[in-house]
Parts: structure tokens; sequence; C-alpha cells
């Protein structure tokens, strides 16, 4: 399969090339070319899934591709878990008769207990279901990628918690138990009916 695509790739490479058959493409071919390109980037950008997928964790892709329409809501998750890489092998097992909120919560729960950190909370981003817990991604509302990549790609230079790792304990449906050190109390929310996007320019300034 990764012969397979580095191949068409080249192919691909190779058509949208305007001189690389010594002439120019005609007005009529232009449509084909545009969606030549269009296939070009595509692959390329499975390529690059392929070449990192061993350096994320599932929850990155399923993030990743959030904003991807798919007929299923639950294929969100159940869609990208081929992508899962060592631990998390069977971190979530498909099951069509659970609710899109419980395929969210499995996910969620089982990115906290095989990775042993608290990094999904990161993740969290954009407009939410009120059937979700906190820690919870709602990968249906999901925003842009591009807006808060760079905070994801970043966790290598924070170490708040040092070596430490994450034990959890789920106590009820819903709710996590977890140990840490009480630093402060967050007293209000200033920016309490702003989009996310609003909040996080607000933020940066």
């Amino acid at each position: 399969a990764e012969l397979a695509l580095e191949t068409r790739i080249n192919c691909y490479r190779h058509m949208v090339s305007l001189d690389c058959c010594g002439h120019q493409l005609k007005e009529d071919d232009q449509h084909a070319y545009q969606k030549t390109g269009e296939c070009l980037n595509a692959l390329t950008f499975l390529q690059s899934v392929q070449e990192n997928r061993e350096f994320r964790s599932i929850i990155y892709w399923v993030s990743l591709f959030a904003c991807r329409e798919v007929t299923d809501p639950r294929d969100k998750v159940y869609g990208l878990l081929g992508l899962a890489v060592g631990d998390e092998i069977g971190m979530v097992e498909p099951d069509y008769t659970s609710s899109l909120e419980e395929v969210f919560y499995a996910a969620a729960v089982g990115s906290i207990k095989r990775n042993m950190n608290l990094d999904i909370l990161s993740y969290l981003a954009g407009k939410r279901s009120a059937q979700l817990p906190s820690f919870v991604p709602d990968w249906t509302h999901q925003p842009d990628f591009r807006n808060y990549e760079l905070r994801l790609q970043s966790f290598h230079l924070f170490s708040a918690a040092t070596n430490t790792i994450a034990r959890v304990k789920e106590i009820a449906t819903g709710t996590l138990a977890v140990r840490g050190i009480f630093v402060d109390t967050i007293r209000e929310n200033p920016f309490p009916a702003e989009a996310w996007e609003e909040k996080f320019d607000k933020c940066r300034l």
C-alpha cells in the first residue's frame, strides 16, 4: 500500500507539471488539471499521515479529521482507529449500538488510561454537547484544526506535571477522579458568551 501511494503521487506530480511533456495544457484541459492538482494534494496529505502516524496519538488524528463529514458520526472515531499504533491499538472497540456521546467518552477515557496523561484536555475546543462530560472533546463541533494545532505540537515545551503520570479512576459514568495539586481558583469566566476563536484571540492579546 505504501509503494502504491508513492507511485500514484509521482504519477500525479508528472501530470500536473506543465513542462513535463514539453507543451502547455490546452484551455479545455484546465478542469482536468485542477482536479489532478486536488488529487495530488490529497495524496500528499495521506502520505504525510502515513509517515507521522507513529508519532501522534489517535486523539490527534480524530481531531485533525473531525471537520470532515461522515455518514455515521461515530465513524469520526471508529473510522480512524486503523491509525493507532503501540499501546493505543485496541483502545476503543467499534460498537455501533453505542450512542455518539458514548463513543466520544470511550475514546477520551481510553486515551487517558492508555497514555496515562491528561493531554486530552488540550483538545477541548469549539461548541459542546451538554450530554458530554467536561473532559470529553465534542468532535461533531470541532473548529478548524489549524487554529489550535500549534499548541498541540508544543506539548514537549511544557512540563507542569514533570515526570508524573496521570492515575485516573472512573468513579461513575462521566465522572473521573485524579490526583493533583490545587494551584488557584478561577473566580469567573471573562468571555462567557463568545465563540472559541474570539476567546483565543483575546487570550493571545
